[in-house]
């Protein structure tokens, strides 16, 4: 689980507040194929699915070295 807070989410043209988006966005470049985000929220919180512990730490890795945090 992951979570990221963004001031004032704002919402854009496709629904998803300017935070989701940007998480959204994050996730997607660097979530190997197979990874999936399970839940979004409107801070752009979330959780994520990978089918291999290896791409587990990947993203992780990744969405940290982006800002965001992780909580056990």
């Amino acid at each position: 689980t992951g979570t990221f807070s963004f001031s004032q989410p704002a919402p854009s043209f496709f629904g998803l507040t300017k935070a989701q988006e940007h998480t959204w966005d994050t996730f997607r470049s660097y979530a190997p194929h197979g990874a999936i985000l399970d839940q979004l929220g409107v801070d752009g919180s979330f959780t994520f699915q990978a089918t291999l512990l290896s791409d587990v730490h990947s993203i992780k890795a990744c969405m940290t070295q982006a800002g965001y945090r992780f909580t056990y």
